[in-house]
């Protein structure tokens, strides 16, 4: 589990995560540290391991998911090791270029779903507008892009 940044843009009732408000850019991973998280994973004996990016909310600081799913697919080929990608999110920095992104580089892509329209949205306070209508749409966008690909 690699966690790239503490921020998240929602106040979730249950969350357990030390998340911080989005104004914390202080506290995202760097690609310098990035590279070192992900040279450690490598050190394994094992010939397959996943990678799970957590957070607060993964794609706050995507520039670095993105590179660590680009740098460890390199180091895995090269050292004959199978590697998987999941990433948690809440979704609503979600966008078409970020899914084929995603999809393309074979990340899986995991969220919540808290009930109905009110108990999500009591769930999880977004400012910025309806939680679970964002993750409702995304929800169907990705099983749709999924489809299309022949994955279920």
């Amino acid at each position: 589990m690699i966690v790239t940044t503490l921020r998240c843009n929602h106040k979730c009732r249950y969350c357990h995560a030390a998340v911080a408000p989005m104004s914390a850019k202080n506290l995202d991973m760097t690609q310098e540290t990035a590279q070192k998280v992900v040279d450690t994973i490598f050190f394994t004996s094992s010939p397959g391991l996943t990678i799970e990016f957590q957070g607060g909310e993964s794609l706050v600081n995507y520039e670095v998911v993105q590179f660590i799913v680009e740098y460890a697919t390199i180091k895995a080929q090269a050292l004959r090791k199978d590697v998987k990608f999941a990433l948690v999110s809440n979704l609503t920095l979600m966008d078409d270029e970020k899914l084929t992104w995603l999809l393309d580089h074979g990340v899986d892509i995991c969220t919540s779903l808290d009930g109905d329209k009110e108990t999500h949205n009591w769930q999880r306070t977004w400012k910025d507008g309806d939680s679970f209508e964002k993750v409702h749409h995304w929800i169907q966008r990705i099983n749709e892009e999924n489809e299309k690909r022949g994955k279920k």
